[in-house]
């Protein structure tokens, strides 16, 4: 018993730090564009689900990489080192003050995204 309320305090840890983070990003950020470099199908036995994805982004010739766990498909990226994945660039937005915190729309893709009216909702 004292295990599994370990693990729910221990989940709801994570939660509330990944809202944290979310906010601080949302609060005050910049843009730039980031591209996928690790997609993994974390979960194979259920189609459609369950991808952990990893992306990098540049801030001031520093590179920055997230992963992050969605159910979103990116077909393309099944292979990261294809020239179709290697291409793309998706929107990243990160906090200002702190590069590293950073959130990815995969719905943007192109490389003029930029232009891309930002709405935080949108953001991963």
């Amino acid at each position: 018993m004292i295990v599994i309320i370990g693990l729910l305090i221990l989940l709801g840890f994570f939660w509330i730090r990944a809202i944290y983070r979310e906010k601080k990003v949302a609060l005050d950020y910049l843009k730039t564009t980031g591209r996928i470099v690790g997609y993994y199908n974390s979960d194979p036995s259920v189609e459609g689900r369950g991808r952990s994805i990893t992306y990098e982004y540049t801030v001031d010739t520093k590179v920055y990489s997230r992963g992050l766990h969605t159910s979103m498909a990116i077909p393309v990226c099944e292979d990261v080192d294809s020239a179709p994945c290697k291409g793309l660039r998706f929107v990243v937005i990160y906090e200002r003050g702190n590069p590293g915190n950073s959130l990815i729309n995969f719905n943007v893709e192109g490389r003029d995204s930029l232009n891309y009216n930002i709405n935080t909702d949108d953001f991963q």
